[in-house]
């Protein structure tokens, strides 16, 4: 369909650094404005296979024909039923308190803002939230530190619900607790942090389709908690090769519902168990010096699909690796990037099959694109 997407955003801030006896203060204070407007046309639209049905396995025997659509009225008078935005502003300030010429450093911050929406489906909403911060951070020495931060989250949204009950915004409670360190006179570092998250309000697909599949009705739960732990590492293994490598373990449920059948059901959307590694060699002498290799992948262990009827791991394991190149001749950059170097059929998530209002088994899966190259030119002035 036609469309048009309009985004208007302005930021300012102001920091600097205050002291106050034995007490340093490192002050940030700022604004954030947002206007979002969508006007699509979704009055026009034709099938692209009335007569043979398309086919991916032999698209040259599949005839199109492709619909012509008036374009000569004006976009805002055919999509004036359609239109949806989105306005928000912010102010935020946040002052972190130094003790001890800074071992000990508290984190005292809050955010205000105000957010509307409106959506041709799903209505309006007005809301205001003030989210405060509060961070503590230590340095046991110069190479290790440690830190908690608790926050808030607000979010608006909107969706369509069946029967038009009114979206609420997410709004959530985090926990964080952490620790970082260097080593080998900083040649490597690592962090490990734990956390617990409550969202509130979040929204998911409807596994009820109400007859209707193409309404995209959503469902709103009560509220989630999530659970994780994250490990990061980085550093030079011998000159000129580095390792980035991080695992991240996430459990995400369903915490509180109106439906009790959802408690303890798995959130969707999300991994269990995801690792990352890039290897990345550079040549430190002779004529290529400069040249770089590098390779790595993404590994996505029991993952569970978008839809809210899906309790078990139905999605496969997901792994992918990449690989590249890249030089430096001058001024003149050259890189090569290489993705799905094992030319893998890879699912970024799907949808548990449903029945549509015809009786139809309707399913989807997301697939991720066959092996692929992107070369780079670049020139510095």
């Amino acid at each position: 369909w036609d469309a048009i997407n309009k985004n208007k955003f302005a930021q300012a801030f102001v920091n600097g650094e205050v002291g106050t006896g034995f007490i340093k203060h490192l002050i940030l204070g700022g604004v954030d404005i947002g206007d979002k407007y969508y006007i699509p046309d979704y009055n026009q639209s034709a099938s692209l296979d009335p007569v043979i049905p398309f086919n991916i396995y032999k698209p040259d025997n599949s005839p199109v024909t492709l619909p012509v659509f008036d374009t000569k009225t004006p976009l805002s008078v055919r999509g004036k039923d359609f239109v949806s935005t989105e306005k928000y502003q912010s102010f935020y300030v946040q002052d972190e308190l130094g003790f001890f010429n800074q071992k000990l450093r508290l984190t005292l911050a809050g955010r205000f803002t105000h957010a509307t929406t409106t959506d041709p489906y799903a209505g309006s909403t007005n809301d205001r939230k003030f989210t405060p911060r509060f961070g503590l951070s230590y340095s046991v020495d110069p190479a290790t530190s440690v830190y908690a931060v608790v926050d808030q989250s607000f979010l608006p949204q909107n969706g369509n619900i069946f029967g038009g009950e009114k979206v609420k915004p997410v709004t959530g409670n985090n926990l964080e607790a952490g620790l970082k360190r260097d080593w080998f006179d900083g040649k490597w570092s690592t962090s490990l942090s734990a956390y617990r998250i409550l969202k509130n309000n979040q929204l998911v697909a409807d596994p009820n389709n109400h007859g209707d599949p193409g309404a995209g009705y959503v469902i709103q739960l009560g509220q989630t908690k999530t659970n994780g732990v994250e490990f990061d590492a980085r550093g030079e293994i011998v000159r000129g090769l580095t390792l980035m490598a991080n695992y991240a373990y996430t459990d995400s449920k369903i915490n509180k519902d109106t439906d009790p059948a959802n408690i303890g059901a798995p959130v969707p959307g999300f991994a269990k168990h995801v690792t990352n590694t890039w290897l990345t060699y550079t040549i430190q002498r002779g004529g290529l010096k400069g040249l770089g290799f590098s390779t790595g992948y993404q590994w996505q262990l029991d993952r569970f699909p978008w839809s809210l009827d899906t309790r078990t791991t139905d999605l496969p394991n997901y792994f992918r690796l990449d690989a590249g190149a890249n030089y430096q001749i001058t001024k003149i950059s050259l890189a090569l990037t290489v993705n799905n170097v094992l030319d893998k059929y890879l699912y970024s998530g799907g949808h548990e099959s449903y029945l549509s209002s015809t009786g139809a088994t309707v399913y989807s899966w997301q697939a991720e694109a066959p092996r692929n190259a992107r070369l780079s030119i670049g020139y510095k002035f």
